[in-house]
């Protein structure tokens, strides 16, 4: 049974069907490509000293999503694709309600402190860099280390989503 809010399904499935729009199917997700078909830039920026555990944030009038240059490389996917839901979804939403918008934090935020905005993002991001019809496929006949190098993130961000898609 599926145990995610609606929200969060909603999440889900529109990455599901970016993926299918863009004939995603198999790891690992290209996210520039994407970037590109979305007419979005990727730039990564070092944040002032004071605003260092800014992990990225949209710029959505200059189409612009900046990532902070001093991040680990293997956070920097999940980041891209968090400010890709928000490109994706909350575009019409934000450009109205710019008070709404928050900056994507390194800091580790538990689910309750989150917004329902930066929630869907999250899950937006786990669905789109290893989506379950992926991670079916992969999952049995490799171990983890194998597997993060197949989808271009780091063992730990794959060991807790598979743990959130199977426990």
């Amino acid at each position: 049974m599926d145990k995610l809010p609606k929200t969060l399904k909603k999440a889900r499935f529109v990455a599901l069907d970016l993926l299918r729009n863009y004939n995603i199917y198999s790891p690992p997700v290209n996210l520039n490509q994407i970037l590109e078909w979305e007419w979005l830039n990727l730039y990564e920026f070092q944040f002032p000293n004071e605003t260092d555990d800014i992990a990225g944030m949209l710029d959505i009038d200059k189409k612009l999503i900046l990532i902070n240059e001093n991040d680990e490389d293997f956070n920097k996917p999940f980041t891209v694709a968090h400010e890709l839901w928000h490109w994706v979804l909350h575009k019409m939403f934000l450009e109205k309600n710019p008070e709404k918008y928050s900056i994507v934090f390194k800091k580790k935020w538990s689910e309750e402190d989150k917004d329902y905005l930066e929630r869907e993002a999250d899950c937006f991001a786990r669905n789109l860099l290893i989506p379950k019809f992926m991670l079916d496929t992969y999952k049995d006949s490799l171990w983890i280390t194998e597997l993060a190098k197949l989808f271009s993130i780091s063992p730990l961000f794959l060991e807790k989503r598979i743990s959130q898609e199977y426990e």
